[in-house]
This record gives C-alpha cells, sequence and structure tokens, in this order.
C-alpha cells in the first residue's frame, strides 16, 4: 500500500464478527468525489490461523482417551502457561500421564478440591484395597497466538472428564474462545491501520 498509495487508493476491511473471518483489500484506483476508478488494481490480504489455535481449536469440546489426552498435552506442553491456581505444562503432562497408567482402574470416588484440582481415587479390580489418589486438574491456561506471527493471548480452559467403561475420558472447553479471537482480530485491524498511514481504511466488503 505504502508503494503504490496514491490520492485515490482505499483499504477495504471485511470482518465478520460472527465467524471471526478476517480479509483486507487495497484498491489502489478506487473511485474519488465526482470522478469513477476503474477499481482494476488491487492488493489482497487475509490473515492467517496459527497452528496452535488450530490444534487448541481442533480438540475443543472432543472427549479424548486417557492416552489421546496424554499425547496431546505432550505436542502442545508449551503452549500450557502457569500462574496463580493453573498447573504447569511438566504438571499437567505427570498427570496426564499417570492417567493414562491407570486407565485399566475404575474409579472409586470423585473428591473436589479447595485448590481447584480434584482428586481421582482408583481402586484396582485384582485388590479392591489398593487405592491410588493422585491430583488432576479441573482447569489450566494456555497462551497462543490466534494469527500466525501475531500477538499471543492467555485464555482459561476447564478441563471436564467422565467414566467410561472403567476408564476415564477427558474433555477441554477453551473458555470464551470467541472473546479471544475478537481481540486478536480487532489487534490485527489496528495494525493495519497504523501501517498503511493516511490511506482510509472502510469496513465492510467489497466485490
Amino acid at each position: 500500500v505504502k508503494r503504490y498509495q496514491g490520492a485515490d487508493t482505499v483499504v477495504w476491511c471485511n470482518f465478520d464478527p460472527q465467524t471471526f473471518t478476517l480479509s483486507f483489500q487495497a484498491v489502489f484506483d478506487d473511485h474519488q468525489r465526482g470522478m469513477a476508478g476503474w477499481r482494476g488494481h488491487r492488493a489482497k490480504f487475509t490473515p492467517a490461523t496459527s497452528a496452535e489455535w488450530k490444534a487448541w481449536k481442533a480438540m475443543d469440546l472432543k472427549p479424548m482417551k486417557q492416552i489421546e489426552f496424554a499425547e496431546f498435552i505432550e505436542r502442545n506442553a508449551k503452549d500450557i502457561t502457569p500462574g496463580d491456581s493453573f498447573p504447569t505444562d511438566l504438571a499437567m503432562l505427570k498427570m496426564a500421564t499417570e492417567l493414562e497408567l491407570n486407565g485399566e482402574k475404575r474409579i472409586k470416588s470423585i473428591v473436589r478440591l479447595q485448590g481447584g484440582g480434584t482428586r481421582l481415587d482408583y481402586v484396582n479390580d485384582d485388590d479392591a484395597n489398593t487405592i491410588e489418589a493422585m491430583q488432576a486438574f479441573n482447569r489450566f491456561q494456555i497462551g497462543v497466538p490466534v494469527f500466525w506471527s501475531g500477538l499471543g493471548y492467555l485464555l482459561v480452559a476447564s478441563l471436564k472428564y467422565r467414566q467410561d467403561g472403567g476408564a476415564v475420558k477427558f474433555t477441554y472447553e477453551m473458555n470464551r474462545a470467541d472473546v479471544v479471537h475478537e481481540r486478536a482480530a480487532k489487534d490485527v485491524i489496528t495494525t493495519v491501520q497504523a501501517g498503511i498511514g493516511e490511506t482510509p481504511m472502510l469496513m465492510g466488503a467489497f466485490d
């Protein structure tokens, strides 16, 4: 835009707040007051979604077996961000791995803890007196960019579980991912506005 901009240059920004699709189109020969432009010379830009955002969104609200959950946490451990009452990536991986190893045992009880976690008591079917207590986290925090090469954003995910045939299946839910996605889109729009200088930006679709 800076290279070819002129008095008849306009940048159109098309943002859908429902689907969060975002695209930009610069028109270098747009209409001017009292004079129609050809509108034939254009430049388009559609921000690509980051690999991290795609990975977490792909498994959002989808039940995973214990070994699947452990492998998923291991692949994406770098995105888990510790904080007040939020576990580290190592703690999450340890929990996921130990849960996977206990896959053949059945749940005896589920106890909610004050620290925001959950204790799952397992009973070995071969020895009903053997109880293994372990710590599970019912929420964790991730820090990922929404768009490729963009800013990173913190997001809390709720961790849920259910018993299925004596094993545990885990499901996480990204809390208000829509708000984070909208914020990221607005940040990209602000960056583009600053980058094109005095060239006007119009909101809407350009056909």
